[in-house]
């Protein structure tokens, strides 16, 4: 997918196709194979709650006193792999090729002790009749040493292109999760966030 393709595929966001197609003064074939990457961007939400008793999405793969690690089904053959290591929860993308993509939350989130949602939002567009994934919003629960939360964060990490890595950590506000579905939908383009 070329910048440009992926620049109107942000645009989406807001304006419909209908309205961005115009602006690009293509004709003729060109307009069609424009028009494929203009898509509206939707959610799809798996359950990442591995705590759950009635919830057995998740499996647990492994786990010993300090740590432990499950594998929690996600959308167009990605699957998440959830971490609880000392009272630090993280997760890694696994692509569909069983390639792991670490997320670090602990370097791009918080360092604090952490919790994760319940709940993956994955941003997909539909390509082919497919559900393809292009980026995936995880709410990271700080916690102080007491237990008690501080803050909590929604993480906005990319899907796609040549890596899978987190771009923005949104900061609780009333608006928190509209400005987080902005930061997913044009995450494509932006680079992996610094280390806190």
């Amino acid at each position: 997918m070329s910048s440009f393709s992926l620049f109107l595929l942000a645009l989406t966001i807001t304006w419909p196709p209908e309205l961005i197609l115009p602006l690009t003064g293509i004709k003729g074939e060109h307009n069609s194979e424009i028009a494929r990457y203009i898509q509206r961007v939707s959610s799809v939400f798996t359950s990442i709650d591995v705590f759950s008793d009635s919830d057995r999405s998740c499996r647990l793969q492994q786990s010993d006193d300090i740590t432990s690690e499950w594998i929690c089904p996600g959308v167009g053959g990605y699957k998440l792999k959830i971490i609880d290591s000392d009272n630090r929860m993280d997760a890694s993308v696994m692509d569909p090729r069983g390639k792991e993509h670490p997320l670090n939350f602990q370097d791009a989130i918080t360092r604090s002790f952490s919790s994760l949602g319940q709940k993956a939002d994955w941003r997909v567009v539909r390509k082919n009749g497919a559900l393809v994934p292009i980026a995936l919003i995880i709410r990271v629960n700080e916690s102080g040493f007491e237990g008690r939360r501080t803050a909590s964060y929604l993480s906005v990490s990319k899907i796609g292109g040549s890596e899978i890595c987190v771009t923005d950590r949104i900061a609780p506000t009333v608006d928190q999760y509209k400005r987080a579905l902005r930061a997913a939908d044009v995450a494509i383009n932006r680079p992996c966030r610094a280390s806190e």
